[in-house]
């Protein structure tokens, strides 16, 4: 009687593979449904807080893990990027659409570098996560927890 053993799959591998089925991987940028530009594995280049649409705070810091410390986004990548968040302001993702769709970004990524990206978001989401429930134990629940 032989014994085998079974991989256990993480949960970033399994959010990676239900992403990929939904998303799929695409090496260079293109609108997603709702117009936002996306890369890789679902990685959003524009983000939206509270009502506001920006070029992700974090994009040229990871590309710039991903293809070395010199990279930086072509003036024409920014300046899409800037009309794809003014039209997504104005509530038109067809527009944002055709804006992604009509400019050819001076970059594109491997597999790998998707799943880095890809990586980085769910590490992220789980920090905001984390953050968003310290102190939602009071002291007195946290000590009455301590002593059991």
């Amino acid at each position: 009687m032989s014994i085998s053993f079974k991989k256990i799959a993480t949960f970033d591998s399994i959010l990676r593979e239900f992403i990929t089925g939904s998303e799929g991987f695409r090496s260079n940028v293109y609108a997603d449904s709702e117009g936002i530009p996306t890369i890789g594995y679902g990685y959003a280049l524009l983000v939206k807080a509270g009502d506001e649409w920006n070029i992700k705070e974090t994009l040229a810091g990871d590309l710039q893990f991903i293809f070395g410390s010199g990279f930086s986004l072509s003036v024409e990548d920014i300046d899409t990027l800037t009309l794809a968040v003014d039209a997504l302001q104005d509530g038109n993702k067809a527009t944002a659409t055709n804006i992604i769709e009509s400019h050819i970004f001076s970059f594109n990524i491997s597999e790998l570098s998707a799943q880095i990206l890809f990586d980085f978001e769910v590490d992220r989401k789980e920090i905001a996560i984390l953050d968003r429930f310290k102190g939602f134990r009071s002291e007195e629940h946290t000590s009455e927890l301590q002593s059991h």
